[in-house]
C-alpha cells in the first residue's frame, strides 16, 4: 500500500524535476549534464519507492523508464534539449496524474515488548486498523531481563505470545531507516534506566524518533488518577511527541513541566479493554459456569506486595476470608494469587511458604471458591460482581472502570466488631471554645457533652468524605472551628453558636491540600501541607488566602520524598514558627508576619525529625528513625545527642516506615516522648539529661485492645496534648484510651472516649460508606467498625448496590476520561488529525 508520506514526497520529488525542466537545462554544458542525471536518478529512485509500496506498478513504472531512456538521448544531443521539455513536462504528469488517485495510508508502529502489557496499547490499534487511511503493524521488541540467579541480563522476546487476531511482524523484517514510520507507540518508558528490564538498545525511545513523525508513550499501567513522583520524569519524556495519561487531573500536578503541552488526558487503553471485554461477557471456562449459575460473584486479589508487607498477619486474613465464604452458599468467592506468589515466598519468607501453602490446598479441597489461574484478568473482572482486597492493587482501578463495586480489607480484622467498639473515638484534635470541648475525629465532628463516656455527635461537612479523615484536625478562634483539610477539597469552618458547617472561600487552583496541623496566629489561620506542597495563610478578616509555596520547595530539593514521610509538628516563638520534617534534617524558621523563611542544619544528612519543643535558647528535636533526642543551641549552633533508654525499642513498620516518636513536649523540668512504632514514653530530665522509661506497664497491650490494632500498621499513640505543666493528655491506639499522666508523679487516670448511642445512630444515618476518600482515591466501601465484610455481601446479594454503581461511575470521573471505552479511539483520531494537518500544511509549503 502506498505511503502518504510516499506520496507527498514523490509530489515534492516532481516540482522540483519541472522547476528542473524549465531552469536547470539553459546553463552550462556540465551543469545541464548534472542536472539531467540528478532527474534520471530521482525518476529511478521513485520508481524503485513504488515497486516496493504498491503490488502494480508496471504502468507508472514504464513511464518513469520512458523519461529516463528521452533525458539519456538528451544527454548524447544537448543541442534538443529545449525540444524536449514538453515531452518531459508531459511523462511527468502523466505519473504525477496516476499517483495522485492512488490510495495511500499511513503506517502506525505498536511496538510493545511484553505480551501481557498488550492491553496497554491494544484499543489504539483497533481504532487504528479500522482505519482504511492506516496501515498498522505490530512489532514486539526483544528485550532484556534480569536473571536472579545468574545475576545476568537475558534476553527475551514474546513475539508468539499475542493474542491470535493481532498479526505479528518480527523486528528482523522491519527496517525503520527505510520504511519511516508515521507514529510509533510504546509502553516502555525507561530506555537504559531499568536494570531489571530494558529495552534493546536499538529501541531506545531516542533511537525511534529519529525514524518517525511522532513517538507517543502509552502508560503500561493505570492508576487512581495520579502519577508517583517516580513515573513524572522518564526518558521516554524526552524524546516524545505525547505522553496518553489518564485525565486532566495529572495535568494539574504537573503544570510547568517541559512536556505539558505533549499530554493527552484521553483516559487509558487498558481501561478500555477491560470495559470491552466486561461488554462481551469474557472468556469464561465452563467449569466456572457450572459452579456460578446465578450466584454473585466476588473476586479476592492478592499481591505479591501486599503479601510482604506483613506476611503473618495477611495469611491470618486469609484464612479469616475463606472461613467466613466458605459458608455462604449464595455467592462464589474467585480467588487471584499472583502466579509468582508461592515462589516469592519461598524465596523471601520461607518461614510462612508452608503456611501458604496449606491455605492454597485447604482453598481447593474444601472447595471455598474457584483458584483463578487464568491469564485474562479482564474476563475475570467481567464474570465478578464485586472486588475485595487491598486498596494499593491497580486492579481496583480496573474494577472502578467495569463499574463494579469494590470492598477494602482491613488486614487485622479477623472477627466483627461489637456495638461498644463502634462508639469508640479515636481523637484527631481538641479545641476549648466558649466553655464547649470540641473532639474533631476522622469521622467528623463531637462534642463532649458531660464527660468522655457521651460525646455528641456535631455533624460533618456533607459534601466531603464521611469515613476516610477529611478534616480530622482543627483550631479555634473566637466562635468558629477552622477544619484542617487532610482528605477533603476545601478548607471549612463550624460555626460553635449556630452549628453550622460553612466553606472558607476557594483557594483557588488546590483540591487536594492535604493539611494536618492547623493554628491561629493574630487574625490568621495557617495550615501546613503534609506533603510540603504549600503553607496556606487565611486572613480571617479579608477572607483572603495567601500561598507560601517557595519554602516548601526549597526544603524538598535533595529531599528523599516516601509517601510516608511528611510536614510533621510545630512550635511557635513570638512571630516564629518552627516546622520539622520527618525527611530532612533541616528545620523550616518561617515568619508568620512577612512570610520571610530560613532552614536551620542540624545533624547530620539522611536524618528527619518528628516532635519539636523550644525550651530556651534551645531547640529539642526527636530524630524519626532511632528515636534519639538533639538539642541545638540556637546562639552556638552547636548539637548534643541524647540517647534512649536500653529498654527502649522501636520498630520498622509496614512498608518500610520507622517513627519513633509523635511528639515530645516540655514538662516543667521534663521532657517528655509520645510513642510511635515504640515501645512507650521516655521521660527525660533537662538538666542531667537521663532518660528512662515512663510508666511501661501503659503500652503493655492490653485485653480489650481494639479488633484491627496491629503494631506495625498503626502508630501506638495518636493524640496528645498539654494541659499544664505536669499533665499530659495522650491517646492509646491499641484500645483508644485517654490517658491523663502526671509527669512528675508518674500517675494515670484512663477513660475511653465514646458517643452516645444516640450519635452513633445519628452518625450512621443513611450512610453505606462508598465514597472517594480524595480526587485521587478510589470510590469504595472500607472494612471498618462501622462497615464490615458480611454488610457488603449481604448488600450485593441484595441487590442494594445499584444505586452505588452510579454514584460510583460519577466519582471515578477524576480517575480518568472517556470510561465509556473509548480512549484508543480518541487517541487515534486526536493523532490523526494532527498527520492530516501537518501534511496539509507541507503540501501547502511546497506548491509555495
Amino acid at each position: 500500500m502506498l505511503r502518504i508520506r510516499t506520496k507527498k514526497e514523490i509530489k515534492d520529488v516532481f516540482l522540483s524535476l519541472l522547476q528542473i525542466h524549465h531552469e536547470g537545462f539553459s546553463e552550462s554544458k556540465e551543469q545541464v549534464l548534472q542536472n539531467l542525471s540528478d532527474c534520471q536518478q530521482a525518476a529511478v529512485a521513485v520508481g524503485e519507492q513504488l515497486e516496493r509500496e504498491l503490488t502494480d506498478s508496471a504502468e507508472i513504472v514504464h513511464i518513469l523508464e520512458n523519461y529516463c531512456e528521452v533525458i539519456f538521448q538528451i544527454s548524447q544531443d544537448l543541442q534538443s534539449v529545449a525540444d524536449q521539455v514538453p515531452q518531459l513536462d508531459q511523462m511527468i504528469q502523466m505519473v504525477a496524474d496516476r499517483v495522485s488517485v492512488l490510495p495511500a495510508k499511513y503506517q502506525i508502529l505498536f511496538m510493545p515488548y511484553k505480551a501481557a502489557m498488550w492491553d496497554s496499547l491494544e484499543s489504539i490499534w483497533m481504532a487504528a486498523v479500522k482505519d482504511p487511511d492506516c496501515d498498522c503493524k505490530v512489532i514486539p521488541l526483544p528485550y532484556f531481563e534480569l536473571d536472579p540467579e545468574k545475576k545476568e541480563m537475558q534476553e527475551r522476546y514474546e513475539g508468539d505470545r499475542f493474542p491470535s487476531y493481532v498479526p505479528i511482524v518480527h523486528y528482523e523484517d522491519y527496517s525503520l531507516p527505510q520504511e519511516l514510520p508515521d507514529v510509533i507507540y510504546i509502553h516502555n518508558p525507561y530506555d537504559d534506566c531499568n536494570h531489571v528490564t530494558s529495552i534493546h538498545p536499538s529501541y531506545y525511545s531516542k533511537e525511534l524518533k529519529k525514524y518517525t513523525q511522532k513517538l507517543i508513550y502509552v502508560p503500561y499501567f493505570v492508576t487512581s488518577g495520579f502519577y508517583s513522583q517516580d513515573q513524572r520524569v522518564l526518558p521516554a519524556y524526552y524524546h516524545m511527541d505525547h505522553i496518553v495519561v489518564q485525565s486532566e487531573h495529572y495535568m494539574h500536578e504537573v503544570d510547568g513541566i517541559f512536556y505539558y503541552d505533549k499530554i493527552l488526558p484521553l483516559g487509558s487503553p487498558k481501561l478500555d479493554h477491560v470495559i470491552r471485554i466486561c461488554k462481551e461477557g469474557g472468556n469464561i471456562p465452563g467449569d466456572w459456569k457450572t459452579l456460578i449459575q446465578d450466584k454473585k460473584v466476588i473476586m479476592l486479589n492478592t499481591s505479591i506486595g501486599q503479601t510482604l508487607s506483613d506476611t503473618g498477619a495477611y495469611l491470618s486474613k486469609l484464612q479469616y476470608l475463606f472461613d467466613y465464604f466458605k459458608n455462604r452458599a449464595d455467592v462464589v468467592l474467585i480467588w487471584r494469587p499472583h502466579p509468582l506468589l508461592k515462589a516469592t515466598l519461598q524465596s523471601m519468607r520461607p518461614e510462612y511458604a508452608g503456611q501458604y501453602e496449606a491455605l492454597l490446598s485447604a482453598f481447593q479441597k474444601q472447595k471455598v471458591g474457584i483458584l483463578d489461574q487464568t491469564p485474562d484478568l479482564a474476563s475475570t473482572i467481567a464474570v465478578s460482581d464485586a472486588y475485595i482486597g487491598e486498596i494499593s492493587s491497580s486492579v481496583v482501578n480496573l474494577f472502578g472502570a467495569a463499574g463494579k463495586p469494590q470492598f477494602m480489607l482491613n488486614n487485622y480484622v479477623y472477627e466483627d466488631y461489637m456495638e461498644a467498639e463502634k462508639r469508640r473515638i479515636v481523637i484527631g484534635d481538641i479545641c476549648e471554645g466558649n466553655g464547649h470541648t470540641w473532639v474533631s475525629t476522622s469521622i467528623g465532628l463531637f462534642e463532649k457533652d458531660r464527660d468522655w463516656e457521651h460525646l455528641r455527635f456535631a455533624g460533618r461537612v456533607e459534601e466531603q468524605a464521611h469515613w476516610n479523615s477529611a478534616y480530622p484536625y482543627a483550631a479555634v478562634a473566637g466562635r468558629k472551628l477552622y477544619l484542617s483539610p487532610l482528605m477533603s477539597t476545601k478548607p471549612a469552618v463550624y460555626d460553635t453558636e449556630t452549628e453550622q458547617f460553612a466553606y472558607l472561600p476557594d483557594l483557588i487552583g488546590e483540591t487536594d491540600l492535604k493539611c494536618r496541623q492547623v493554628f491561629v496566629y493574630k487574625e490568621h489561620t495557617f495550615y501546613l501541607s503534609c506533603d510540603a506542597k504549600a503553607i496556606y495563610e487565611y486572613d480571617i478578616t479579608q477572607k483572603s488566602w495567601t500561598k507560601h509555596t517557595g519554602c516548601m520547595t526549597e526544603w524538598k530539593k535533595g529531599a528523599q520524598f516516601p509517601y510516608y514521610e511528611d510536614t510533621f509538628a510545630y512550635r511557635i516563638r513570638g512571630n516564629e514558627l518552627f516546622v520539622t520534617a520527618s525527611y530532612s534534617n533541616r528545620i523550616l524558621k518561617f515568619n508568620l508576619e512577612n512570610g520571610q523563611y530560613e532552614f536551620l542544619k542540624v545533624g547530620e544528612d539522611g536524618a528527619g525529625f518528628s516532635g519539636i519543643e523550644l525550651i530556651g535558647e534551645e531547640l529539642w528535636l526527636a530524630e524519626v528513625h532511632s528515636g534519639r533526642i538533639v538539642r541545638c543551641s540556637f546562639s552556638t549552633k552547636s548539637y548534643a545527642i541524647i540517647e534512649m533508654p536500653q529498654e527502649f525499642q522501636v520498630w520498622q513498620a509496614i512498608y518500610g516506615r520507622r517513627l519513633a516518636h509523635t511528639e515530645i513536649w516540655q514538662m516543667g523540668d521534663y521532657v517528655v516522648t509520645v510513642p510511635g512504632f515504640s515501645n512507650g514514653m521516655v521521660k527525660i530530665d533537662r538538666r542531667s539529661g537521663e532518660a528512662v522509661m515512663l510508666l511501661p506497664e501503659l503500652w503493655k497491650l492490653p485485653e480489650n485492645r481494639i479488633n484491627g490494632f496491629n503494631s506495625k500498621a498503626v502508630l501506638n499513640a495518636g493524640f496528645s496534648r498539654k494541659l499544664d505543666e505536669n499533665t499530659l493528655y495522650v491517646q492509646r491506639n491499641c484500645d483508644a484510651a485517654l490517658l491523663k499522666i502526671n509527669v512528675t508523679q508518674e500517675t494515670c487516670e484512663e477513660c475511653h472516649p465514646v458517643m452516645s448511642k444516640e450519635s452513633l445512630a445519628h452518625l450512621m444515618q443513611g450512610e453505606d460508606g462508598f465514597e472517594k476518600a480524595d480526587t485521587t482515591a478510589d470510590f469504595s466501601r472500607k472494612e471498618s467498625p462501622f462497615f464490615s465484610l458480611g454488610g457488603f455481601v449481604d448488600d450485593l446479594v441484595g441487590d442494594r448496590l445499584e444505586q452505588v454503581k452510579i454514584r460510583q461511575k460519577e466519582a471515578l470521573r477524576t480517575m480518568a476520561a472517556n470510561l465509556d471505552g473509548t480512549c484508543g479511539e480518541k487517541v487515534h483520531a486526536y493523532v490523526r488529525k494532527e498527520l492530516d494537518a501537518e501534511y496539509r500544511k507541507a503540501g501547502r509549503n511546497g506548491e509555495d
